[in-house]
Order: structure tokens, then sequence, then C-alpha cells
């Protein structure tokens, strides 16, 4: 029984560090690509702000 139960863990824990391994990055690339959106929203409005005090 211990030794079906210690594979059982091990199973249990390698598909969570799998998981921890896919996601991590995941997450981590979404913020980044959150982060340089917002960057070029923020330049655009700038860029738009500026031609608009230009018309002006």
């Amino acid at each position: 029984m211990n030794a079906v139960e210690g594979l059982s863990k091990l199973i249990a824990w390698v598909i969570v560090t799998a998981i921890k391994i896919v996601v991590y990055p995941i997450y981590i690339i979404s913020d980044i690509i959150s982060r340089v959106c917002k960057g070029i929203l923020n330049s655009i409005s700038e860029k738009k702000e500026i031609e608009f005090e230009e018309c002006e």
C-alpha cells in the first residue's frame, strides 16, 4: 500500500508541477502583453492630444 500511495503522491506532484511550469510563463507573458498594450495606448492618446494641440 505504501508504494501505491507514494506513487500516487509522486504522480500528483508531477501533475501540479507541470501545471505550474505551463501556467506561470503564460501568466508572465499575458502580464507583459497587457503592459505593452497599455503603453502603446498611452502613447497613441498622447500623440492624439499633441495633434489636437497643434490643430488649435
